[in-house]
């Protein structure tokens, strides 16, 4: 597991704001849960901590490291395949880092 900290997160598609100011820290080990009702922000949430998406405004760190520029969604997937000792996640990080 990782600490996860969101600081300030903003995140717009278009003329729709999904996020506006998010804080949110989540301890090492820590069991957390995403409620909210339809377009509350949980998915994009989620997709801004993966790397999927990166924030308007904010920033996203993982274990203290600023990941919220980290251009592309394989360099998170780089950066969390270093931390697994598994060969399908190895796999996988090579699969996305060719494309």
């Amino acid at each position: 597991m990782a600490h996860i900290e969101l600081k300030n997160i903003t995140k717009t598609f278009g003329n729709h704001t999904a996020l506006t100011g998010l804080d949110l820290e989540i301890a090492d080990g820590e069991f957390f849960v995403l409620l909210g009702e339809t377009g509350a922000g949980k998915t994009t949430t989620l997709r801004l901590i993966a790397g999927l998406e990166k924030p308007t405004e904010g920033q996203v760190f993982i274990d203290g490291v600023d990941v919220a520029d980290w251009g592309r969604p394989s360099a998170t997937w780089r950066w969390c395949c270093s931390n697994i000792r598994s060969t399908r996640a190895t796999r996988c990080a090579r699969t996305l880092n060719s494309r």
